[in-house]
């Protein structure tokens, strides 16, 4: 089962601590993992890992914010 999650956020430039610094951005993409429920039984802890389940060690993750 493949799962797509789209989310709609108003345009605006960036800053170098929104990727790097938990920053907005990270926060925003952070908050989709919540709401889709991954690894929900570490979630708010360090042992959270909510691509875990997802992606084998090794694996690649792409993140296309401006779909």
């Amino acid at each position: 089962m493949r799962t797509v999650v789209a989310l709609a956020h108003v345009a605006r430039a960036y800053r170098d601590e929104d990727l790097f610094e938990r920053g907005e951005i990270f926060r925003a993409v952070e908050a989709v993992f919540e709401r889709l429920g991954l690894d929900a039984a570490h979630q708010g802890s360090a042992a959270w890992n909510p691509l875990g389940d997802v992606v084998q060690p090794g694996g690649r993750v792409v993140l296309k914010p401006n779909f």
